[in-house]
């Protein structure tokens, strides 16, 4: 009915707040920090590749003596090795 009074120096377990477990990773921060740049450097490649080899398609057409159709496979081609490579790069 009336609440027991706990004594000095004494504690109610009930009462104290239960400290979350810290957050589980199986790699360190610096392994985390390396798999990051990485990730952000090979994410920087597409683009910059795209570009350089998207401007340098009619001298592609000129040295390589292709059509336009023949030179338009080889962008499709490219944009699909950057879009799996890089999730296959990390399987």
């Amino acid at each position: 009915m009336f609440p027991v009074p706990t004594p000095p120096g004494h504690s109610d377990p009930e009462k104290e707040p239960v400290a979350a477990p810290p957050p589980y990773s199986a790699f360190s921060p610096w392994r985390r920090r390396f798999i990051l740049i990485i990730i952000t450097v090979a994410g920087f490649f597409g683009p910059l590749a795209g570009g350089i080899y998207l401007p340098a398609l009619p001298v592609l057409e000129r040295e390589f003596r292709a059509g336009p159709t023949a030179i338009n496979v080889t962008v499709s081609v490219f944009m699909l090795t950057f879009a799996f490579g890089v999730s296959i790069e990390f399987l």
